[in-house]
């Protein structure tokens, strides 16, 4: 639910907008309240999680349980940004 810190997401999607990589950004249930700025950038509200790890070289994530079981299941290199407590 990292993504319903508008302020951060808005920061996160700028950065990202200046790399020469591609993004698949899953906005959440805010989407409508921010624009991912960079032609290299594309996302949803939800994305199917599942169908996409395995065409990604590397996940970005929260570090919530099912996206590390999920990640760890399709052997893909991760970059965690732990947002709360428990993570």
């Amino acid at each position: 639910m990292g993504s319903i810190d508008l302020d951060l997401m808005r920061k996160l999607v700028s950065a990202l907008a200046t790399s020469p990589h591609k993004y698949i950004i899953s906005k959440g249930p805010l989407a409508e309240k921010y624009e991912l700025p960079g032609a290299n950038q594309w996302g949803d509200r939800f994305l199917p999680q599942l169908d996409i790890l395995p065409q990604v070289d590397l996940v970005i994530t929260h570090g919530g349980n099912n996206s590390i079981t999920e990640i760890f299941a399709t052997g893909k290199p991760m970059i965690v940004l732990a947002l709360f407590g428990d993570q």
